[in-house]
């Protein structure tokens, strides 16, 4: 069972992966040239689906009006960020839904034309949008299951068939790698803010001991100073003592001496 912190970090990384401010703008050049695309193909439904022209249209302004617009509009709304992921993951898949019913509705040369539009769309969403592997394989899944139900008893659209696998597979290939590095690199920088800010514990722990140190330091010195003061005014009570005792010894009106233990004099007043 993985740990609170690294699930933490594994939301951090989701997170950036998807809504960070340095990849906003490239998520709403994403979506605004994908609707641009989207609407252009319109010349393509007039020369290979003319039968199918108004439906075709419709679906194509619904995919632009209704979900790549509002799309944009959302990552303009800081609050709407954290479901970004869900509606980039829906954005997707009305685009990829609306070609998947254009080609069921069509065969031969114009399907095979549909299915490179097709490819085209998958490289589209799995390089230039910033849809997680864990989305990446949802969108697969919703997308290629209805794809190969749709050919299923075609045989002839066998080619067809690889060439929509294998785009589908690169696409979810170049997801993982990016989706790795940049994981790498999110992991790298959390352990050198991690050492970082370890490093500025330590450096204030070591300030604090230095400050504790040195008021210690100055405590000691300045009793020291206090302890050589008093040292110096008993020295010069002392030397006042003396003097004030030698002068008072040496003009008293009587004799008067010392002598030690075999009665020989040691000192005598003048």
């Amino acid at each position: 069972m993985p740990s609170q912190s690294n699930k933490t970090e594994v939301d951090l990384f989701e997170k950036g992966f998807v809504h960070g401010d340095e990849h906003i703008n490239q998520i709403r050049f994403s979506a605004l040239c994908g609707g641009i695309i989207f609407l252009f193909f319109i010349l393509l439904d007039k020369i290979y689906a003319e039968m199918h022209l108004s439906t075709f249209i419709y679906i194509r302004l619904v995919v632009v009006f209704v979900f790549t617009i509002p799309f944009i509009g959302m990552t303009f709304v800081r609050k709407a960020r954290q479901y970004l992921d869900i509606l980039m993951l829906l954005w997707l898949f009305s685009g990829g839904g609306g070609i998947i019913y254009m080609m069921s509705q069509l065969e031969g040369q114009a399907l095979f034309i549909y299915s490179i539009g097709f490819v085209l769309y998958v490289f589209f969403s799995f390089a230039m949008t910033r849809l997680t592997l864990r989305h990446a394989l949802v969108l697969t899944a919703a997308l290629l299951i209805p794809f190969e139900i749709l050919i299923w008893n075609e045989p002839e659209n066998i080619l067809t068939n690889l060439f929509i696998i294998s785009a589908f597979t690169m696409g979810i290939s170049v997801i993982y790698f990016r989706e790795k590095r940049e994981r790498e690199n999110f992991e790298l920088k959390q352990d050198m803010l991690s050492s970082n800010n370890k490093l500025k514990a330590l450096t204030e722990s070591l300030d604090h001991e230095v400050q504790r140190r040195t008021g210690e330091l100055e405590n000691a010195l300045e009793q020291l100073n206090t302890q050589m003061k008093n040292l110096k005014d008993s020295r010069a009570k002392l030397e006042t003592s003396e003097k004030l005792y030698k002068t008072l010894v040496e003009n008293m009106g009587e004799g008067m001496g010392l002598v030690d233990s075999e009665e020989n004099f040691i000192f005598a007043n003048p």
